[in-house]
């Protein structure tokens, strides 16, 4: 009896609203990729004007934003975007997965959906934070706020995992799945509502996709990334999240001379209303 209620449980936890609502695309990209797309429209009479560019992490899916998103819809126009490592995605088989391709994959997302810089906020968390900041500096797009929530210099997994990564064939990492959602759920979840959605996406992995964007970043250090941006960005720390070191997140926002840092503190308020209202704020003066 128990283990159907926790179950029920999961289930429960793990699942999405938003992609009932929003208009789903696949797009098409230069390199004759297509990557998928969420897209839907504030109500005019509580809307703000501002499109809220959402780029999720590496191993984050529709399911970890699902708070924020349902919430901030009423106020923002939203798009969210998968990016390329993502089972959603069509990859020709000798598709890049570099970060100067992923990078690239955004802007011209954009550029589909005919988005307008000076009302743009991007919001990017981890792995999305890199490339943005990477797009941002390579690419010249430069939107009204990009917001780094949780930027990291380096892929914060363990030297076994980068390795295994790397070295196993992918038929390999089914077996690996179950040892990454012990790890995540044990020593890098806040709580149970956290580590259900890291279990979900790591169940929702795409092995060949994954291993092919690994070569290029897991023994990578991002900070030249971040230096000298010039761009309005705002760094939101989470100083009690155990997946993100708080002090090289505060390194990270030193390196930006237009960045302003604030602690939001948990995982879970940047993922629902305490981050929306700090959005709400930084666009309240120029509706």
């Amino acid at each position: 009896m128990v283990k159907q209620e926790e179950k029920t449980k999961f289930e429960l936890m793990t699942e999405a609203n938003y992609e009932k609502i929003a208009k789903i695309e696949l797009i098409p990209l230069s390199d004759g990729s297509q990557i998928r797309t969420l897209k839907t429209e504030a109500p005019k009479e509580t809307a703000n004007n501002f499109t809220l560019v959402l780029i999720a992490g590496w191993v984050s899916i529709v399911l970890g934003w699902d708070d924020l998103l349902m919430e901030a819809k009423e106020f923002f126009n939203i798009l969210y975007i998968e990016s390329r490592e993502k089972i959603t995605s069509i990859v020709p088989k000798r598709g890049k997965f570099d970060l100067e391709r992923y990078a690239l994959d955004i802007k011209e997302a954009l550029e589909y959906h005919k988005l307008k810089e000076e009302e743009t906020i991007t919001l990017s968390t981890s792995f999305g934070a890199i490339i943005i900041a990477l797009m941002l500096k390579k690419l010249d797009v430069n939107p009204y706020l990009s917001i780094l929530v949780g930027p990291i210099e380096r892929i914060p997994i363990p030297l076994a995992i980068k390795l295994a990564l790397i070295i196993l064939p992918t038929w390999m990492f089914n077996l690996i799945k179950p040892i990454g959602c012990w790890w995540v759920s044990k020593f890098k979840s806040e709580d149970e509502y956290q580590a259900a959605r890291y279990i979900r996406a790591i169940r929702g992995s795409e092995p060949r996709k994954w291993k092919k964007t690994t070569k290029h970043v897991v023994f990578a250090k991002f900070w030249d990334i971040y230096d000298g941006l010039e761009n309005s960005i705002l760094v939101i720390d989470e100083s009690e999240d155990p997946l993100h070191d708080t002090e090289k997140t505060k390194k990270i926002a030193s390196l930006m001379p237009n960045s302003r840092l604030v602690d939001i503190k948990t995982n879970r308020a940047a993922h629902s209303s305490p981050m929306i209202e700090i959005m709400r704020e930084e666009v309240r003066d120029v509706q």
